[in-house]
């Protein structure tokens, strides 16, 4: 009886740990939901790689919202240290800019978010 019971016991548990790890690895599936755009007061274009700036570009475009607003994220250490030896790297900031003007967004329509 005694034996019965640890192997249900032991089958449970493996089912158990199955259903979690299946239920992990579709995650991303499951809760991956394609939104629709709304029109908003602004889009604001948070740190992070540059394509996040042509696509605040083209919801501008499609008049989604009136004015883009860009982060000034902290500059990283490295990125000081190139500043204080005369090494002009661009900030993401400037670059996130240069992306909207070449995208064609008016000067007026875009302006920068200070992060506290």
């Amino acid at each position: 009886m005694k034996r019965k019971l640890k192997l249900g016991l032991a089958v449970v548990a493996f089912l158990a740990v199955a259903f979690v790890f299946f239920a992990f690895y579709y995650a991303g599936a499951w809760l991956k939901k394609e939104e629709i755009p709304i029109k908003a007061d602004a889009i604001v274009i948070l740190a992070g790689p540059p394509s996040r700036a042509l696509s605040a570009a083209d919801l501008y475009a499609k008049g989604f919202a009136p004015i883009v607003y860009i982060s000034r994220p902290v500059r990283e250490g490295e990125l000081k240290l190139l500043n204080t030896m005369g090494i002009d790297f661009p900030r993401m900031e400037d670059i996130v800019r240069q992306i909207l003007v070449k995208k064609m967004c008016p000067k007026g329509a875009y302006g920068f978010w200070e992060t506290p």
